[in-house]
C-alpha cells in the first residue's frame, strides 16, 4: 500500500473497494497521504481541473465516511485495552489535531514516554496521554482512577520536560484523551468543562473530539464543493 502513487487518490474512487487504505496502510504512510489530500481539498483545490477536483472530493468524502464509522465502532469496544486504542489513534492521528505541523507517536520525555506529541507551531508542543474511551474521566464529579493516573503522568512529564533542552523556550501544554460524552451525566460534563476552564496548561477531551474533527472536515468539504 505504501508504494501506491498519490495519483491513486486523484483518479479512481473504486480502488477504495479493492484495497481500502484505511485498513491496509501503515500509520506513517496514511498520515502523509491524508495530509496531502487534505491540503489539496482545503487549499490547493483551485489549481485542480474540474474533473480531477470532483474525483478528489469523491474519494476524500468516502474516506471520511469510513473513518468516522471505524472510529465510532472502535470507541465502543469495552473490552479493548489501551494499546488497542493507541494503535487506532496512530492510524487516525491526523484527526487528533488536523491543524498540526506534525504528530509523533510514543515520544520519550526523560524516563517517561508520551503517547503522542503534537507540534502546532515551531514553539508550541502538546503532549498527549490516552486512556480508553470506555473509562469515564469523572465519576460523580470526582476524578476517576484512570484520570488520576493520567494527570499523575502529566505531572511527571512537566518535571521531566524542565530538564530537556528540546523543550526550552517552547510553549508546552498537555492533553488527556479519555471517555465518551454519551457515558457521562450532565453533572460530570459540567465538571469536565470546569476543569478545562480552570486549568491553564492541561486539558481533558473525550474521544468525541476526534469524531467532531472528522465531521468538521466533512462540513468544510461540503462547503468547498458548493
Amino acid at each position: 500500500m505504501k508504494h501506491i502513487p498519490f495519483a491513486w487518490v486523484l483518479g479512481n474512487a473504486d480502488l477504495l473497494d479493492e484495497d481500502d487504505p484505511s485498513v491496509t496502510a501503515d500509520s506513517d504512510f496514511y498520515l502523509s497521504l491524508f495530509g496531502s489530500v487534505h491540503y489539496l481539498v482545503t487549499q490547493g483545490h483551485e489549481k485542480l481541473g474540474p474533473d480531477t477536483k470532483r474525483k478528489v472530493f469523491e474519494v476524500y468524502s468516502e474516506f471520511l465516511s469510513r473513518i468516522e464509522e471505524d472510529l465510532a465502532a472502535s470507541f465502543r469496544l469495552t473490552e479493548a485495552d489501551e494499546r488497542t486504542f493507541h494503535q487506532l489513534l496512530e492510524r487516525y492521528r491526523f484527526f487528533i489535531c488536523p491543524q498540526a505541523i506534525s504528530i509523533e507517536s510514543e515520544v520519550p520525555i526523560g524516563n517517561y514516554r508520551a503517547d503522542f506529541c503534537i507540534r502546532s507551531a515551531i514553539d508550541e508542543i502538546t503532549l498527549v496521554e490516552i486512556e480508553p474511551p470506555h473509562s469515564k474521566p469523572f465519576i460523580d464529579c470526582s476524578a476517576s482512577v484512570r484520570l488520576q493516573g493520567a494527570l499523575g503522568q502529566v505531572r511527571k512529564w512537566k518535571e521531566a520536560s524542565e530538564k530537556k533542552v528540546e523543550f526550552f523556550g517552547k510553549h508546552l501544554t498537555f492533553l488527556v484523551l479519555i471517555g465518551l460524552l454519551e457515558d457521562m451525566t450532565e453533572d460530570e460534563k459540567a465538571c469536565l468543562e470546569r476543569f478545562n476552564r480552570d486549568t491553564r496548561d492541561a486539558a481533558i477531551l473525550t474521544y468525541d473530539h476526534m469524531i467532531e474533527n472528522v465531521q468538521s472536515t466533512r462540513r468544510l468539504l461540503d462547503k468547498l464543493r458548493e
